[in-house]
C-alpha cells in the first residue's frame, strides 16, 4: 500500500479524540454567538426597506447568510466527528466547509467594486445608466448573488461525485489528502484562486475609493457629495477589515493544508488543529464590522431596539390595575377602584 493510501485509511481513524472534541466545543461556542449575529443582519435587512432598495446589502445579506450556515455546521459536524467519529457525517461537514467559507470570503471586492461604480455616477452627474450601472443595479446585484452561489457549488461537485470529503490532515472535516493530479489543480485554481483574486481586487478598488475620496475632500462638496464621501470612508474601512480578517486567521490553516498536502507527516494533528483555531473568527467577526462600519445597519438596529422598548411600555400601561387579596387577586377597572377606595373610606 503506498504512503498516500496509507494517509487516507488513517484520516478515517481519529487518533487524538481530546483535540478533536475542544475544537468542535471550540467551534460551536462561536458559531452561538456568530449565528445570532448574521441572522440579526439578515432580519434588519427583511424588515427595513431602506436596506432592502440598496444593492449592496444583497451582498452583505449572502455573506451573512454563508457565516451564519459555515458557522453552524463547522460547529455540529467537528464535534460530532470528535464525539462519534462517523465519516459519513463528516463528509457532509466538509463539503459545507468548502462550499460556504469560499463566499463568505469573496464578499468584500462585490462591496468595493459596487460603491465605485455608484460614486462614479455621483461624481459626474451622469442620468444615463452604463452596462456597470445595470449590472450592480438591484435585479443585476441578485443575478450576480445566484450565479456566484452555483459557481463555488459547481466547484465542489467534482469532489462530491469522487468521495473526496472527510477528515483532512489539519483534523477538521473538509477535503482528505489523497486527491488525484487532476482534482490537486482544480482546488487551488478554483478556491484559492477565487480567495486570493477577491483579496487583489478588493486592494485595487479600496485604492481607487481612497483616491475619489482624498480628490473630493480637496474641493467643495454638495450635501450630495459630502454624504457620499462619508459613506463610501466607512465602505472603505470596513471593505479593510473584512479583506484582513480572512487574510489573517485563514492564511496559517490554508497554508499548512498546501504544505501538509506535500509533506502529510510534518506536524501532527494536534499542531494542525491549535493552527486553525482562528480559522471561523472571520465569520464570527463579520457581523460585528458590519454593524459598526454600516450607519444604515446600525441605525435600523437602534430603531428596532427602541419600536420594542416602546411596545414593552405600552403593554405594560395598557395592563389592567390588580387589587391583590390574601386569597386571590383579580384584574379590576378604574371605575371598580373608586368604588373600593370610597367603600373603604365610609
Amino acid at each position: 500500500m503506498s504512503l498516500a493510501a496509507n494517509i487516507s485509511a488513517t484520516l478515517n481513524i481519529e487518533p487524538d479524540s481530546v483535540s478533536a472534541i475542544v475544537l468542535g466545543i471550540w467551534y460551536l461556542i462561536q458559531a452561538i454567538i456568530g449565528v445570532p449575529a448574521n441572522l440579526l443582519l439578515i432580519w434588519l435587512w427583511y424588515v427595513k426597506a431602506e436596506l432592502r432598495n440598496v444593492p449592496s446589502n444583497i451582498f452583505i445579506v449572502n455573506g451573512a447568510l454563508a457565516d451564519a450556515a459555515y458557522l453552524l455546521s463547522s460547529g455540529v459536524f467537528n464535534l460530532h466527528w470528535g464525539l462519534a467519529n462517523q465519516l459519513g457525517v463528516c463528509k457532509i461537514g466538509g463539503f459545507l466547509t468548502y462550499f460556504l467559507a469560499l463566499y463568505g470570503f469573496s464578499i468584500p471586492p462585490f462591496l468595493a467594486i459596487n460603491r465605485d461604480v455608484f460614486i462614479r455616477r455621483v461624481s459626474t452627474n451622469r442620468e444615463s445608466e452604463s452596462w456597470k450601472h445595470k449590472l450592480f443595479s438591484q435585479r443585476g446585484t441578485i443575478i450576480m448573488s445566484g450565479i456566484f452561489w452555483l459557481y463555488i457549488f459547481s466547484v465542489n461537485i467534482p469532489f462530491v461525485f469522487l468521495d473526496m470529503y472527510g477528515r483532512d490532515a489539519l483534523g477538521i472535516c473538509g477535503i482528505v489528502y489523497d486527491l488525484p493530479v487532476s482534482l490537486f489543480v482544480q482546488f487551488y485554481i478554483c478556491m484559492l484562486g477565487t480567495f486570493f483574486t477577491s483579496v487583489v481586487l478588493t486592494i485595487v478598488y479600496y485604492r481607487r475609493l481612497d483616491k475619489w475620496i482624498g480628490e473630493m475632500t480637496r474641493g467643495i462638496m454638495s450635501d450630495e457629495t459630502t454624504s457620499a464621501v462619508r459613506e463610501t470612508e466607512r465602505l472603505v474601512k470596513m471593505t479593510k477589515w473584512l479583506t484582513m480578517m480572512p487574510v489573517v486567521c485563514t492564511t496559517p490553516g490554508a497554508s499548512l493544508n498546501f504544505f501538509l498536502r506535500f509533506f502529510p507527516q510534518l506536524v501532527n494533528v494536534r499542531v494542525a488543529r491549535l493552527v486553525m483555531i482562528p480559522f471561523n473568527f472571520t465569520s464570527l467577526a463579520n457581523p460585528f464590522i458590519t454593524l459598526y462600519f454600516m450607519k444604515p445597519f446600525r441605525n435600523a438596529l437602534t430603531e428596532s431596539f427602541r419600536a420594542v422598548r416602546s411596545n414593552a411600555v405600552e403593554q405594560q400601561q395598557q395592563q389592567p390595575m390588580k387589587v391583590v387579596g390574601k386569597r386571590h387577586s383579580q384584574p379590576i377597572s378604574c371605575r371598580e377602584l373608586v368604588h373600593v377606595e370610597m367603600n373603604i373610606r365610609v
